[in-house]
């Protein structure tokens, strides 16, 4: 945690040294909450640490309602700390909508000395959305309503 206190050493609190004293505790807090966030993620894969410890939006909005009661810094830290959770994410998930998934495509591309097909690639580019569809039509029609048949198919 940032402590302004230390951060002070009895400078003036709007010097440049001062800032400084911030600048370099929040590097360290960044730091280690990054290292929290990659020890957790390894955890999670090598199965030490149950998924069902983690939050989903609705453990993510108590946090929040509770940062928020305990004040702006607290909030706004929590802020930093999710939006650093998912900066990381995005670039260590090999998912090709995220960063991850370009860096699995360009790992990739080196392996095999040369690119993709521009039909392969945009497959791949493609495919998380196709799964996340379901495999139904939803909503669709394949004929029009009749009117002789009293409206229905």
């Amino acid at each position: 945690m940032i402590n302004r206190a230390a951060a002070n050493d009895g400078l003036a609190e709007n010097g440049p040294a001062y800032a400084a004293g911030l600048v370099g505790q929040a590097f360290r807090f960044t730091w280690a909450m990054t290292r929290l966030t990659l020890d957790t993620l390894g955890q999670l894969v090598t199965g030490r640490l149950s998924p069902k410890t983690l939050s989903g939006p609705i453990g993510i909005a108590r946090a929040s309602a509770q940062a928020a009661h305990d004040g702006p810094f607290e909030f706004f830290r929590l802020l930093a700390f999710i939006s650093l959770q998912v900066g990381l994410l995005n670039v260590v998930l090999p998912l090709v909508p995220f960063d991850g998934g370009h860096l699995a495509l360009l790992v990739l591309e080196s392996a095999m000395r040369r690119d993709l097909s521009e039909r392969a690639r945009n497959w791949v580019m493609n495919a998380p959305r196709s799964r996340a569809r379901p495999p139904w039509p939803c909503g669709t029609r394949s004929r029009p309503r009749s009117s002789a048949s009293g409206g229905r198919p």
